[in-house]
C-alpha cells in the first residue's frame, strides 16, 4: 500500500507510482468536491475530515472499510487538500 503523499520530482518508491502518476492522481482528486458532498456548508470540511479519519482508523485496525465510490472519492479529495 502507498500513502497518498506528494513525491518530489524524479523520486520513485520501488514498485510504486512515479511523479507523473502522482500528478494524475492529484489532478483526478480535484475533479470531485468533497466539501460539497459533505453538505457544502461551513461545517462540511470538519465532517469530511472526521469521516476520513474514521476510514483511516478502520484500515489501520486491519479491515477494509465498506464505503461507496463517492465516499472513496471524498477521501481522496481531502487527502489531496491536506497535502
Amino acid at each position: 500500500m502507498f500513502a497518498l503523499e506528494p513525491r518530489p520530482r524524479g523520486v520513485r518508491r520501488e514498485g510504486g507510482p512515479d511523479s507523473k502518476d502522482w500528478d494524475r492522481i492529484w489532478t483526478f482528486a480535484l475533479t470531485f468536491d468533497g466539501y460539497e458532498y459533505f453538505g457544502g456548508d461551513p461545517a462540511a470540511p470538519e465532517r469530511l475530515l472526521a469521516f476520513n479519519a474514521s476510514i483511516k482508523d478502520v484500515y489501520k485496525a486491519g479491515s477494509l472499510p465498506r464505503i461507496d465510490l463517492a465516499q472513496l472519492r471524498a477521501c481522496l479529495f481531502i487527502e489531496q487538500r491536506a497535502a
